[in-house]
């Protein structure tokens, strides 16, 4: 009897052990925040971790509501400082061109309530060039100095202009482009010693690649040369070199100026919404003509405020971004692409019209995955009162925003949406809008859910990597990913990513939505790594016609080579293969010596032109597009095979 109850005391334990051990652990909510804040946790230097040359910012607020505190083991070649709201700065001090590069290891100390762990990132600081000599803005301007020589600006310049991808520096007597692959962490008025590599962008304008800047005080009050618009008017040269001449040389015009002149929306002026507004001079009919303007370049923080001012006459202080015939429709005339420092309204407004632009122009931040604040914007640039209510007054999510003091709190879980409404007033005159926000973190989407998202959105979508094309001249990528819903480009993925883009891996990618040609692409992108598996990528092969389904597929086409159908001055080529009654159109950009380099560049048009009617030809790459209208991309030689047979 006692070993039957014994056994049966047995059995019972050994069940319990079995649930017991089946039972899975509760999940610390606390821990899946930490982790999630950690994992993304990076470092943008603008450049490779092991080829920093300029101070960068790092984050000390951190989705969730989680912080990092940062320290250097080096601190006399990276001082951390206290940088602006949710940021530090690293600021580095290069090593002497004598000595050696040197190895800083930088520790984030990140904290969740009672959760805390290190992590560390090592980064290379460069030391300084061999500068080959000191040159004024005017002689660089001029082409005094060779390409692709490393070169000091000869006395402390100021910043007079910022870009998305560089910054405009002055001397006093003309100014200069410096050119950078991520937007650059300084500001209007720092004045200091700059130097880097001389280079020519797009043919056309001489600038810096490669730049140090080392500030050295804070001025005010930069007063810009004043000329005409119909001075800065390039429509009558013909080629690159004629504008490089004109731009360049003794005559030129600076290229940080102050204008007058009238804000226009043009369609039939510009290859794309994107570059539809222009300032005409005022002696110019704003409807008709085709001449005499500059193009405001629609990424500049200050490109939504003189949109909402078409018609008007304004005063601006520009610097020159690029110069470009390309987003023109149908005349081949060079115009200046400008950034905006600044701009003053010379016609009075009524009421009714300072509040439209106001309304218009009106910004707040409207994505948030950690706790902070709608920054209310309570007066508007044309002076009118803003106030703010909630769309739906019976939305609980409401709760999650304090319309008085702008602060903003996370919701317990997910993502939620809450809808305001801006109310402009000034007199009788109103104007409202609804401003969506999004609170909590971004949520995984399919890439096709991403393609149908509007402009500006915020996504995080994952894909699998089936090309990446680094650029030579500018170091940044361009991406094409896929899931299994569909196919995506990221734009411009800066420097730092370009170690994770390996073909068949898997990455989660979080970033905006932008537009090019009416199809969707993620901009602003910031990549994780998964644990998936790295996977072999094959070609499609397309055997129809292709369709706008295809867009951004890595893929297959065989044909009869027919022809070249056109070539520009830019060194673009467009051609076509015919596969019974499918054609197919292959186009290689003249911007790909950029991306690709001189050589390769120069081998890959060889070859095209090698090409002759009735050859067999297998391409392999990325079916691009035009507008939608799909054509196909190769990157290499190897891409282009000409098939032949033996008898």
């Amino acid at each position: 009897m006692k070993k039957k109850i014994l056994s049966i005391f047995m059995l019972l334990t050994f069940a319990l052990m079995i649930v017991a051990c089946d039972k899975k652990p509760i999940e610390n909510p606390d821990q899946k925040v930490f982790d999630q804040a950690y994992q993304a946790l990076t470092i943008v230097p603008g450049s490779d971790l092991d080829k920093v040359t300029n101070s960068f910012d790092v984050s000390t607020t951190l989705r969730g509501g989680v912080t990092a505190k940062w320290t250097s083991d080096k601190p006399a070649t990276a001082a951390i400082q206290e940088g602006t709201e949710g940021t530090a700065r690293v600021v580095v001090t290069r090593p002497e061109s004598d000595q050696a590069d040197v190895t800083v290891k930088l520790t984030a100390k990140v904290t969740y309530k009672e959760i805390t762990k290190d992590k560390e990132f090592t980064i290379v600081v460069l030391k300084k060039p061999v500068i080959t000599g000191g040159y004024t803005i005017a002689q660089l301007r001029s082409g005094a100095a060779e390409l692709d020589s490393v070169v000091t600006i000869s006395s402390e310049v100021t910043i007079v202009g910022l870009a998305y991808n560089g910054y405009t520096v002055f001397d006093g007597t003309t100014a200069l482009f410096v050119f950078t692959s991520t937007a650059p962490s300084l500001k209007v008025g720092d004045k200091g010693v700059l130097y880097g590599t001389f280079a020519v962008g797009f043919d056309t304008n001489y600038q810096l690649t490669n730049a140090t800047f080392e500030k050295t005080e804070e001025v005010e009050n930069i007063t810009a040369p004043e000329v005409a618009i119909k001075d800065l008017w390039l429509g009558a040269l013909e080629n690159d070199a004629a504008v490089l001449e004109r731009h360049s040389g003794e005559n030129s015009v600076p290229n940080f100026v102050t204008v007058e002149g009238k804000v226009a929306l043009r369609k039939d002026l510009a290859s794309s919404g994107n570059y539809q507004l222009v300032v005409f001079d005022t002696a110019e009919d704003t409807a008709t003509s085709t001449k005499n303007f500059v193009r405001l370049y629609y990424r500049d923080p200050l490109f939504s405020e003189l949109y909402a001012l078409q018609g008007k006459e304004v005063k601006l202080t520009l610097t020159v971004n690029s110069i470009r015939r390309d987003r023109n429709t149908s005349s081949q005339d060079y115009v200046y692409e400008m950034n905006i420092t600044s701009y003053q309204l010379l016609e009075e407004l009524t009421d009714q019209e300072k509040v439209n632009v106001d309304i218009e122009v009106l910004e707040l931040n409207t994505t948030f995955i950690k706790n902070g604040n709608l920054n209310l914007v309570t007066k508007g640039v044309q002076g009118s009162t803003i106030g703010y209510t909630f769309k739906d007054a019976s939305d609980v999510n409401n709760a999650l925003i304090n319309l008085e003091t702008g602060e903003v709190v996370l919701p317990t879980e997910g993502q939620v949406k809450v809808v305001i409404v801006a109310t402009a007033k000034m007199n009788d005159a109103t104007k409202s809008k609804d401003i969506t926000i999004t609170i909590g973190e971004v949520p995984l989407v399919t890439i096709a859910e991403a393609n149908a998202k509007d402009k500006g959105e915020t996504v995080r979508v994952k894909g699998v990597v089936l090309k990446a094309i680094t650029s030579v001249q500018y170091g940044n990528s361009s991406v094409y990913i896929q899931d299994e819903t569909g196919r995506t480009m990221l734009y411009r993925v800066a420097k730092d990513h370009t170690s994770k883009l390996i073909v068949g891996r898997e990455i989660e990618v979080e970033g905006s939505i932008g537009v090019f040609g009416y199809v969707n692409q993620i901009e602003n992108v910031k990549i994780t790594l998964t644990d998936t598996p790295i996977i072999s990528i094959e070609p499609t092969q397309i055997d129809n016609e292709l369709t706008e389904q295809d867009i951004y597929k890595f893929a297959e086409i065989s044909g009869t080579f027919e022809a070249i159908t056109k070539e520009d001055d830019k060194g673009s080529i467009t051609y076509t293969l015919v596969k019974g009654e499918v054609k197919y159109t292959g186009y290689f950009a003249g911007s790909m010596k950029n991306d690709l380099g001189e050589e390769v560049y120069n081998a890959i048009v060889s070859k095209i032109k090698s090409l002759q009617a009735g050859d067999e030809v297998t391409l392999v790459g990325i079916v691009g597009h035009y507008n939608k209208t799909p054509q196909m991309l190769v990157f290499s030689t190897e891409d282009i095979k000409i098939n032949t047979t033996t008898e």
